[in-house]
């Protein structure tokens, strides 16, 4: 059974998810790739304009994958979110409240992953890309 120790840092602004996480005591990781809101024929997005809506539409689509892989969220130890440059500030508390939401019942948080900003990602519309990586 993995072992999963969260490390919080005082000098450091509190987050929802800890500044390190150590795991020890598993056997398997799983790397959910990057998901973006695209439909099945990767023409367009679902969501457009809406990041909230995308951000929704990718987490449902990585629970599938994690499922399918026979872990669950409890397994999840690092998240990397990446992001259009058309996301503005005033966005971001909306965002890490669904993100947050989304662990919610995860007793030890996987750690804060790295927030990316880019010009932008797989299709123009798109606005926020998701990975996970989970170990059991």
């Amino acid at each position: 059974m993995v072992d999963k120790t969260p490390y919080y840092n005082d000098e450091l602004p509190t987050l929802r998810f800890p500044w390190a996480l150590k795991v020890s005591d598993f056997s398997e990781l799983l790397l959910v790739s990057g998901h973006a809101d695209v439909k099945l024929d990767n023409s367009t997005v679902n969501f457009p304009g809406d990041l909230i809506g995308q951000t929704k539409f990718i987490l449902n689509q990585i629970a599938k994958n994690v499922e399918a892989a026979g872990f669950t969220l409890d397994n999840a130890i690092r998240t990397e979110i990446t992001l259009s440059k058309e996301v503005t500030d005033e966005q971001l508390p909306e965002l890490f409240r669904v993100l947050t939401e989304y662990v919610g019942d995860v007793d030890v948080k996987p750690a804060a992953g790295t927030l990316r900003l880019v010009v932008r990602l797989i299709l123009r519309d798109c606005l926020v890309e998701i990975e996970l990586l989970l170990a059991r």
